[in-house]
C-alpha cells in the first residue's frame, strides 16, 4: 500500500473532510492523485497531513506495515526478553536473524542488534566478549555528533561494554540532546531509566561521588503521572545521593523503594537494588 492510499483510508475512516486535511497543503487535483498513490509529497506537507489526521508518525508507520510490528521493533523486543530470561538459544537465533537482516537491508540498526545479541549471548554464557561486536556499537556511539532517541536507547542497552571514562565522555557530549526529549512523556520516562542505569554503573565501580550530580540531572526531567516505575528509580537513587552527601545516613528513601518493589513482587529488581545498597553501605563510612 502506498502512503497516499493509507492516508485516504485513515481520512475516510475518521470521516474527516478533505478540506480539513489539505487546505493550504495541496490542491484538489494533487490530493486526489496523492490518495490514489500516484503522487508523493514533501516531508513538510506530510507532517502537516499527519497532524490534521490526528495520528502519530509511529502509528502511521505501524499501519503502513499492514498492522504488523516493524522488523526492528520485533527483533528488539525479542532481544530484551531473551536477555532478561537468560535464554541463550534465543539470543543466538536473534543474532543469526538480525545478521541476515543487515545483509539483506544494509540498515545499520540491524547490525547493531546483531552485535548486541552476540554481546548478550556472551554475557549469559560467561564467555569473553568479542571486541569486534563491542566496537561496532562503541565506535558508532562515539562518532555520532548529535544523539537522537535511537542512540540513547542503544546506549542504555549496551552500557556494560563501556568503561567509566567512555560513559562520562558520552554523557557530557550528549546530555544536551537528551533534554530535547524530556518534555515528551514517553521519552522523559526513558531518560530516567538511562540515567538510573548509569548511576548503578557508578555504584558498581565505586564512583559514588558522581551520584549526586546525576540525581540532580534526573530531578530536572519531567515524568508523566503514570510513570510509577521511573519515579521509584529516581527515589531510590535520590536516597543514595543523600547518603553519599551525608544528609541522610539511614537510606530510608532507598529502603522504602525496595519495600515497594517487594510488595509488587519485583523479585529480581528488588534483589539488584539491594545489592547496590550493600555496596554503598560497605564502602561509605
Amino acid at each position: 500500500m502506498r502512503v497516499g492510499e493509507l492516508v485516504h483510508l485513515i481520512r475516510e475512516s475518521k470521516n474527516i473532510p478533505a478540506i480539513n486535511v489539505y487546505n493550504s497543503v495541496m490542491s484538489k487535483n494533487m490530493f486526489y492523485k496523492f490518495e490514489k498513490g500516484n503522487f508523493d509529497t514533501t516531508s513538510e506537507k506530510f507532517m502537516k497531513i499527519m497532524s490534521r489526521l490526528n495520528i502519530s508518525l509511529k502509528e502511521f508507520e505501524f499501519l503502513l506495515s499492514e498492522k504488523k510490528c516493524l522488523e526492528y521493533d520485533t527483533e528488539f523486543l525479542k532481544l530484551t526478553n531473551a536477555f532478561y530470561s537468560k535464554d541463550i538459544s534465543a539470543l543466538q537465533q536473534i543474532h543469526n536473524e538480525t545478521k541476515l537482516m543487515y545483509q539483506r537491508t544494509l540498515e545499520i540498526r540491524f547490525n547493531h542488534l546483531s552485535a548486541l545479541s552476540q554481546i548478550y549471548y556472551d554475557m549469559c554464557s560467561h564467555n569473553t566478549t568479542d571486541q569486534t561486536n563491542t566496537n561496532i556499537i562503541r565506535n558508532y556511539l562515539l562518532n555520532v555528533e548529535n544523539w537522537t532517541y535511537y542512540e540513547w536507547t542503544l546506549f542504555n542497552n549496551s552500557l556494560s561494554i563501556f568503561n567509566i571514562e567512555d560513559v562520562q565522555f558520552l554523557i557530557n557530549k550528549s546530555l544536551q540532546s537528551l533534554s530535547i526529549y524530556e518534555t515528551h512523556n514517553n521519552f522523559g520516562n526513558e531518560n530516567i531509566l538511562v540515567l538510573g542505569n548509569i548511576a548503578a554503573m557508578y555504584i558498581k565501580s565505586y564512583n559514588f561521588e558522581k551520584i549526586p550530580s546525576l540525581v540532580n540531572r534526573m530531578e530536572t526531567i519531567h515524568l508523566s503521572e503514570i510513570a510509577v516505575f521511573e519515579r521509584l528509580i529516581f527515589s531510590f537513587f535520590e536516597g543514595v545521593s543523600l547518603y553519599v552527601l551525608g544528609t541522610d545516613t539511614s537510606l530510608k528513601k532507598s529502603l522504602d523503594v525496595i519495600k515497594v518493589m517487594d510488595n509488587m513482587h519485583l523479585v529480581h529488581l528488588s534483589k539488584d537494588h539491594q545489592e547496590l545498597l550493600n555496596i554503598v553501605q560497605k564502602n561509605i563510612v
